[in-house]
């Protein structure tokens, strides 16, 4: 009886516990459910590795993984018809919380003083992180081999995917050493910075995402950043020189939605520009990493209708289609060039003959039942989870339910598309569940949840008069935890 009147007197403490239960008993009957899962084992090319010998399909992990992310997203859905009214809230609905007496810029006092801590940040920090695959003094013969070696090959006129094979893509392979070996000579060295190099515009892009996402306001970006390199030091998290593509496409995605949202109306040649580099880097983004290609042009395909729907009311419809086709064909024929225009064999061995083999050779069974490897698989189920919820609590408040759906993707347009790039991502993960691939699968997982947390949740909390101190008791505690663990 006492709990209950408790419960009566803060019904915002009984929504989140309940709510609480749910996303937990969610994730455990997922997990029960996984291991059940047995798809049959099938070898047809004899491929020899860890999974055949232990015949395991590794379509399994990809079955479980989508029961784990989306089975606590169902029991919310179920749990809205017997708790809806201890669920929705009246405040749950408004369409834009972070906006509401936001103003992005000017909203504490220091401003310079985080655009300089940023500058001091993004450069020192990963002048402080070493290099994947690119440093100590014994030479990684197979991982840094794979692009001296192919290099050689690349440089006496071998044409790719025919007279030469490699996995990642042509310049994460070859090209990454042709253009180290040109700029600064032939030596491992040159490989090396010219790696180092690359992964620190990773870094710097990957703030600058953070500073479109949360609207130039420095205070929540470069809290962020700490955060998240605090997870690299922790190693729990891998920024890749590679992902420079997957931040410069996140960026200009972003730039779309201050469009849709009327926070930034570009001028015609701006926004022709904006989209046609926006179209151009997933499909060049083969010729850096087949992965990243694979991820960014489904997100591209995915998503481009939408933007082309929301951008329809601006006027701006055909700049995009124009612009969009320009891109890609650029896309192509830089593509082209460098493969000595052999697509055949390119597309041979990347869309037909290396998903055949990959897995069943180099693959490993995840282990959904280690808490450490479960969290990163939580924590893409809990953004699914959250935007359920927003979802629900947004049409079912609503006499005008299509309208506040669509009203609803509009607002939250940043947070469902880093959740489906976050699960386009974590494939990679499961495809070879070695902890280090999982590390640099999960960026955009870590980021969408950091900014769930601030741009919903914590800004009242750091808004206001005391915003500075509160946001730089956070930034000096990280601090002070990069600090210790280096």
């Amino acid at each position: 009886m006492l709990i209950r009147s408790i419960m009566k007197k803060n019904s915002s403490v009984y929504k989140y516990l309940l709510l609480s239960a749910l996303f937990i008993s969610g994730i455990a009957l997922a997990v029960f459910i996984s291991g059940k899962v047995a798809l049959p084992f099938k070898n047809p090319w004899g491929v020899v590795g860890l999974l055949t010998e232990q015949k395991y399909n590794p379509a399994n992990d990809i079955i479980k993984f989508l029961i784990i992310i989306t089975l606590p997203s169902l029991l919310l859905v179920v749990g809205f018809f017997f708790f809806k009214k201890h669920l929705i809230h009246r405040n749950d609905n408004r369409k834009d919380r972070y906006s509401a007496g936001y103003s992005s810029e000017n909203e504490f006092t220091g401003k310079n003083f985080f655009i300089s801590l940023s500058l001091v940040f993004i450069i020192i920090i990963p002048l402080n992180i070493k290099t994947y695959h690119s440093c100590g003094e014994i030479v990684d013969t197979f991982h840094e081999g794979e692009s001296m070696g192919t290099a050689i090959s690349y440089l006496a006129g071998y044409v790719p995917y025919k007279e030469t094979i490699f996995v990642h893509g042509l310049f994460a392979d070859p090209l990454r050493s042709v253009v180290a070996f040109r700029l600064f000579g032939r030596s491992i060295g040159s490989v090396r910075t010219l790696q180092s190099i690359i992964k620190i515009i990773s870094f710097i892009l990957l703030y600058l995402v953070l500073l479109k996402l949360f609207r130039n306001n420095y205070l929540y970006a470069i809290t962020t950043f700490i955060i998240l390199t605090v997870a690299v030091f922790l190693k729990f998290l891998l920024i890749l020189p590679r992902d420079v593509t997957t931040f410069l496409f996140i960026y200009l995605f972003l730039s779309f939605t201050e469009i849709v949202k009327d926070r930034y109306n570009p001028s015609k040649i701006r926004f022709i520009f904006i989209a046609l580099v926006y179209s151009f880097i997933p499909f060049a983004s083969f010729a850096y990493s087949i992965d990243r290609g694979f991820y960014l042009s489904a997100t591209y395909l995915l998503f481009s209708p939408v933007l082309l729907i929301l951008l329809n009311k601006k006027g701006y419809t055909r700049y995009f289609i124009f612009s969009s086709a320009a891109g890609i064909i650029l896309a192509t024929l830089l593509l082209g060039y460098l493969l000595k225009w052999d697509f055949t064999d390119f597309a041979g061995f990347t869309f037909i003959i290396m998903p055949k083999y990959k897995e069943l050779m180099d693959g490993m069974i995840y282990p959904f039942n280690n808490f450490k490897f479960l969290f990163p698989v939580a924590i893409i189920a809990f953004s699914l989870f959250w935007l359920i919820y927003s979802l629900l609590s947004t049409s079912l408040t609503s006499n005008r339910i299509f309208i506040s759906i669509r009203e609803f993707f509009r607002q939250h347009l940043n947070e469902v598309f880093l959740f489906v790039i976050s699960v386009f991502f974590f494939r990679s993960a499961l495809g070879r569940s070695a902890w280090d691939h999982i590390t640099y699968s999960v960026t955009a997982g870590y980021i969408l949840v950091i900014y769930i947390f601030i741009y919903h949740y914590l800004h009242p909390f750091l808004s206001g008069k005391k915003a500075l101190k509160k946001s730089a008791f956070i930034i000096i505690t990280s601090s002070l935890s990069i600090i210790i663990i280096t």
